[in-house]
């Protein structure tokens, strides 16, 4: 199942539990049994891929490297759903997707000593991701909760793009795809309370795995690449709301993702493999928008 039909079937459920009357709310707030949320925020960060040192290079280019650095700026949606059957266990599900995406300048560095980039593109990003986690209350009364938090979480951004022109070589088309597959361990603490609540989260993994692809179309010629490494994850996360009705509730959300990895990347000219290379990724970025909860 992809990633983007796992969205659409949270948004459908999201939109279910939204329509729903909210006859079963609660005014205390440990007995809240489902927490869901909306959230229409903004993505801003960086993305990278680079050799990381001199790899095994064919004759004649000994000194190759390879660089691509994109500025990453997305309108995105995304939803949660969090679900406490008992008093000491939660579980949740999020799903997020990128929305208006408009096109961005993307350098791609051949050479470190060039004086300026090889190629320059004008590219269309994307993103999305998906999220399942649980959740087990090490303390959960008189409104504060503190948990102990383990999930797993993939994410998938790619870069589609065409040359610009008056820059060396306009007869250029790219793409560029990466994935992340992170099982990840946190911890939480939230406040509960009748007129508002509010969240911290704090996530980390050593055992991502980061996947990278992609290919350069010339009038005569195709570059590829792909490869992967392992990494780790570094998140925090932030939300407060306040209350609107008896079960709806409306506030911000902020979450700060750095991500990096090492691995190897080959590099094919016309389907011939022409390098085998060390691989750094490094991914910084922030979201931030405005957050609407329902909670009974």
């Amino acid at each position: 199942m992809s990633v983007r039909i796992l969205i659409t079937l949270l948004m459908v459920m999201l939109g279910m539990l939204f329509g729903a009357p909210c006859l079963h709310a609660q005014w205390l707030p440990w007995d809240i049994a489902v927490d869901s949320s909306v959230r229409a925020e903004f993505l801003f960060g960086t993305q990278a891929i680079r050799s990381a040192i001199k790899g095994e290079a064919p004759e004649g280019e000994a000194d190759f490297r390879f660089l691509l650095n994109s500025d990453v700026r997305l309108p995105v949606l995304s939803g949660t759903v969090e679900v406490s059957p008992l008093t000491f266990i939660s579980g949740r599900l999020v799903g997020l997707t990128s929305i208006l995406e408009q096109q961005g300048e993307v350098q791609r560095l051949r050479r470190l000593e060039a004086a300026q980039p090889e190629h320059l593109f004008n590219a269309k990003p994307a993103f999305n991701s998906w999220e399942a986690a649980g959740l087990w209350h090490l303390w959960n009364r008189d409104g504060y909760r503190f948990s102990f938090t383990a999930g797993y979480r993939q994410e998938a951004s790619s870069l589609e793009g065409v040359g610009v022109p008056g820059i060396l070589r306009v007869n250029l088309s790219s793409r560029d795809d990466a994935a992340s597959y992170v099982p990840f361990l946190g911890l939480q603490t939230a406040v509960f309370f009748p007129w508002w609540k509010a969240r911290c989260e704090l996530l980390g993994s050593p055992w991502m795995l980061k996947k990278v692809s992609g290919s350069v179309i010339r009038t005569d010629s195709t570059v590829t690449y792909y490869g992967s490494g392992r990494g780790g994850l570094l998140e925090v996360q932030i939300e407060g709301t306040m209350f609107l009705t008896r079960c709806l509730f409306a506030g911000v959300h902020g979450r700060y993702t750095f991500q990096e990895s090492y691995g190897e990347f080959t590099r094919k000219d016309n389907g011939l493999v022409t390098g085998r290379f060390d691989m750094y990724t490094g991914d910084s970025f922030a979201i931030i928008g405005l957050d609407l909860t329902l909670a009974f």
